[in-house]
């Protein structure tokens, strides 16, 4: 009797699930410039930064390439990547300095490495280029410590 229970059971809290239409489409790649926002990579709105939207574009960077070094410190190259591919291609603000740029591609170009690398001693390297980009851009942009 308490076997048929559980089957009944079992068929009622599985019932629909699998029925629903599936999506069948091709994705498309997503371009550099059209790739959306996430709200799970975005920080929490009650952060305040002071400064304003470019400071905590920056903090943004500083806290995807924190998640990046924090995966490749634990040897997992796999959530090393979602990180890395934010830092490769997410959307630049429109009121981005012209003198900032080379130091995105830079950043852009490491980040897309780490991505593509075949083992964690290949990603690591890319990981350091992604943070002498950084480097590079605050000392030419006059800002504080990376």
């Amino acid at each position: 009797m308490r076997l048929a229970i559980y089957f009944v059971l079992a068929i009622v809290l599985t019932a629909g699930t699998g029925c629903e239409k599936k999506d069948t489409s091709v994705q498309q790649p997503i371009s550099d410039t059209e790739v959306p926002q996430s709200d799970a990579m975005e920080p929490a709105e009650d952060i305040a930064y002071p400064g304003g939207p470019l400071v905590r574009h920056m903090h943004m960077h500083a806290a995807q390439l924190e998640r990046l070094n924090a995966a490749l410190d634990a040897g997992d190259m796999v959530a090393a990547g979602t990180p890395a591919y934010w830092l490769s291609r997410h959307e630049m603000l429109p009121n981005m300095p012209e003198t900032w740029r080379p130091h995105m591609a830079k950043m852009r170009m490491a980040a897309e490495a780490v991505e593509a690398a075949a083992d964690i001693e290949a990603a690591r390297a890319a990981a350091s280029r992604i943070e002498d980009s950084c480097r590079g851009c605050h000392e030419a942009a006059g800002a504080g410590p990376t």
